[in-house]
């Protein structure tokens, strides 16, 4: 023998994979007890879309296959020059004859030529060589023709035709197995759009039976009714993240959701920090907005605490809460006036220091020690304690061990200080209002903007969220990046989320520096809180995080690289959607974009 490899005959991945045997017939094949067909896409539609196939893909046992080769520009420019030069001379002649039946479809071809000549010259687009090809599985012969004929009907839907390849199944059949080989010489050329169009979409459809009107497909228009609400199976929470760069239209989806919410009687409290755009819709709307300005008087209490009606261990008062609260609070001041976070010490004497300024108030967990009259009972007749403010709570920790630095720190918190605007008894009160804003534009220090909208969600928490549980909330916070950029906020704003679901609360963030989610684990717990997210156009350098965080095929994120004003990807677990926010004249006018 004088072949003595001693590797003959060791079995290879594909011998292991590979079937027995296949009988190849004129227009089938037969592998064991299954039969297949292999078709190919021969006429394609004139104008494609992102998921326009999907309908296929779901049809049954199918598998199928797109290959694309890229032709260099200049061949692909020369070509076309040359088609267009013939089509303008097929036009003069029918002109000058009179023939004017063709002239309207000459004249369509001259421009589509030239408009992707253009696209190609100045390097906005490519072309592309495709070959895609369908083999249908069946059980038997009668189940493969009706897949045939559901699959035809379904392209000519589409108008589009897929052909049968008679007397070479084989070689169709090895062009569908994923081994990168094209055996057919079936080609259609398309450009970029046209090659991420082939491209399947998960869910390219999707919509729940009940909720609010989220958008409409972007390619097929369909509306998308959408319910945050719905709970498990479908989502785990409705907690929402728009992500999206200036001008991407994050902001005006955000707003959208909160009108369109209060027409399902969804209460929505929203925090506006920009040239209160937010906050001027609301008021044309009849909601309530609520101007916080260093300026004016102190409107809300920081140390403001109420009942908390946990549906779990019933009415409380939760002073670990305000407790977490105000250091996450005090841990950005500290890191902001000295650079270093808080220490062991100085986060003991909050603790200490808060139990004792309420103790002093006689407020202990026990809802009765809010009231002052008819203290046996707990009833509308019963007036609420005047509450301490957060100088009472500076007085206290100044005498604790080792704190002496933070009741310094704390100075610009009080009364008069340029961040004094908490320092007073509370004069907003948040009763039956669909719609309410809270408006900070004129706050222009951004960290003292984050510290205003840093106490505006402690607050409304305190006296929003955890009231009524049984009713459906959402607590929309624009420019939510700035929270993620500091450990002890992030870490504030994720609690705020992973709490809030039990009190049938949303909490809707839009930001448009997504990198300062993807930083810290902070951040990335924030975004893994949110069980839906809607992105829009992001800034070009954040485009690979977004694909990464969100796992997003090529053909997703060439769609949000290039989609127009408020058109995105819906993402959940469930789906990826193409969304645009659709609106009509009524709202465009109520939210200030015209008409």
């Amino acid at each position: 023998m004088s072949d003595k490899n001693i590797m003959r005959g060791t079995n290879r991945i594909k011998d292991l994979i590979a079937p027995d045997g296949i009988e190849i017939q004129q227009t089938e094949f037969r592998q064991g007890h299954k039969w297949g067909r292999t078709m190919v896409l021969s006429t394609y539609s004139r104008k494609t879309h992102l998921g326009w196939l999907d309908d296929i893909i779901n049809l049954g046992d199918i598998d199928y296959s797109v290959h694309i080769d890229p032709v260099p520009d200049r061949m692909v420019i020369d070509q076309l020059t040359k088609k267009i030069a013939i089509l303008e001379a097929q036009f003069l002649i029918d002109s000058e004859k009179g023939n004017i039946y063709q002239l309207p479809q000459l004249r369509q071809a001259v421009q589509d030529l030239e408009s992707i000549r253009d696209a190609i010259y100045s390097n906005q687009d490519r072309m592309f060589f495709l070959t895609t090809t369908f083999t249908i599985y069946a059980k038997d012969k009668s189940e493969l023709e009706l897949l045939t004929s559901n699959l035809k009907s379904l392209l000519a839907r589409r108008a589009s035709k897929a052909r049968t390849m008679q007397f070479i199944q084989d070689k169709a059949l090895k062009t569908t197995l994923p081994f990168g080989n094209n055996e057919l010489n079936i080609y259609r050329n398309a450009t970029l759009g046209g090659v991420v169009s082939m491209m399947p979409f998960a869910g390219f459809e999707y919509s729940h039976s009940e909720g609010i009107l989220a958008g409409v497909n972007y390619f097929s228009r369909t509306p998308i009714f959408y319910n945050s609400f719905i709970g498990a199976p479908e989502l785990a929470n409705p907690h929402g993240m728009y992500i999206g760069w200036s001008g991407s239209g994050k902001t005006v989806f955000m707003s959208t959701k909160a009108l369109r919410s209060s027409l399902h009687l969804i209460k929505s409290v929203l925090i506006d920090p920009e040239e209160g755009h937010i906050a001027g819709w609301v008021r044309r709307a009849g909601g309530t907005v609520i101007e916080i300005d260093s300026s004016k008087a102190p409107m809300i209490n920081l140390m403001e605490i109420d009942i908390e009606e946990d549906p779990e261990t019933g009415p409380r008062i939760n002073i670990l809460d305000k407790v977490s609260e105000i250091r996450s609070i005090l841990g950005l001041v500290v890191e902001r006036q000295s650079g270093t976070g808080l220490t062991a010490e100085e986060i003991v004497a909050i603790e200490e220091a808060i139990r004792e300024t309420y103790a002093n108030f006689g407020i202990t967990t026990d809802p009765k020690s809010l009231y002052e009259n008819n203290p046996d009972t707990l009833s509308v007749t019963g007036r609420k304690k005047q509450l301490p403010t957060i100088g009472d709570f500076q007085r206290s920790l100044s005498t604790k061990y080792k704190a002496e630095r933070l009741a310094t720190l704390m100075t610009p918190m009080l009364k008069g200080g340029s961040l004094g605007m908490f320092d007073g008894q509370s004069t907003v009160e948040l009763k039956d209002e669909l719609l309410v804003c809270f408006d900070i534009h004129r706050i222009r220090d951004e960290f003292t903007r984050l510290y205003v909208m840093s106490v505006l969600l402690g607050w409304v928490w305190a006296t929003f969220t955890q009231k009524q549980p049984h009713i459906r909330k959402d607590v929309y916070v624009d420019e939510g990046w700035m929270f993620a950029r500091h450990k002890d906020t992030a870490e504030h704003l994720e609690n705020l989320a992973r709490r809030a679901r039990k009190y049938k609360t949303g909490l809707n963030i839009a930001s448009q520096s997504f990198t300062e989610f993807t930083r810290s684990d902070q951040g990335k717990a924030v975004l893994g809180s949110c069980a839906t997210s809607v992105i829009l156009k992001p800034h070009p350098s954040q485009i690979a995080d977004v694909q990464e965080i969100y796992n997003l095929s090529e053909g997703a994120t060439e769609f949000i690289e290039n989609s127009p004003t408020g058109a995105g990807l819906l993402i959940n677990e469930k789906a990826v959607v193409p969304i645009y926010n659709q609106l009509i004249p009524a709202e465009l006018e109520l939210l200030g974009l015209g008409v």
